[in-house]
């Protein structure tokens, strides 16, 4: 099976606020995430992303530390940043939200996302 291409964010200035990208959605059959992030810090202080999962109902849960007391799990960038994160996924909705952290001038954040099969990307 072909992995699946999909624009979260195309490159834009950064906000102050949570901004939600493209979700995906019906990623059933589907068990891998990739992101393909680019990250321009401009005058920020920093970027956050956060990745949340759905089951098909309303409740939208955020990724989560590993530990005894789990807290929302982000990934900050205080530099430019150019990479992927992978992910494995179960859930059939994904949603990816960027915020950033100081003056937005001559930041932008674009996320691609890159849905597979374990093994085939």
């Amino acid at each position: 099976m072909q992995p699946i291409k999909k624009t979260i964010r195309a490159a834009a200035p950064l906000t102050t606020g949570y901004v939600v990208g493209d979700v995906i959605a019906n990623a059933g059959g589907m068990d891998q995430l990739v992101l393909g992030v680019a990250f321009t810090k401009g005058s920020l202080t920093s970027a956050t992303i956060k990745i949340e999962f759905n089951l098909g109902g309303s409740t939208w849960y955020p990724e989560t530390t590993d530990s005894a007391s789990p807290t929302t799990f982000t990934r900050t960038y205080t530099a430019d940043f150019t990479g992927v994160i992978a992910i494995p996924i179960m859930f059939s909705s994904v949603r990816v939200s960027v915020i950033g952290v100081g003056t937005t001038t001559g930041s932008s954040m674009a996320i691609e996302a890159y849905l597979g099969r374990q093994n085939s990307l």
